[in-house]
């Protein structure tokens, strides 16, 4: 399993964990969940840009450790 600092540009992943302190975070603000597909924009380093269901987002490196995912 995957988080979102160690994925790819070129494919597509399917969120299947939230885990850590971040969860609540991720689910309220972010509206974050189980089973979306997301792609990563660019990985700054420091953390991400994903895009997420016409979304963009920006999470910082701690934050993205904490979203697991596979290849959808």
């Amino acid at each position: 399993m995957l988080n979102l600092m160690n994925i790819d540009p070129q494919h597509i992943y399917r969120i299947t964990w939230l885990v850590g302190g971040y969860e609540d975070l991720l689910r309220g603000r972010f509206r974050l969940a189980e089973d979306q597909c997301v792609r990563l924009v660019q990985n700054l380093g420091n953390g991400v840009i994903i895009s997420l269901g016409g979304r963009t987002l920006a999470l910082s490196d701690e934050v993205a450790r904490s979203v697991k995912v596979v290849a959808a």
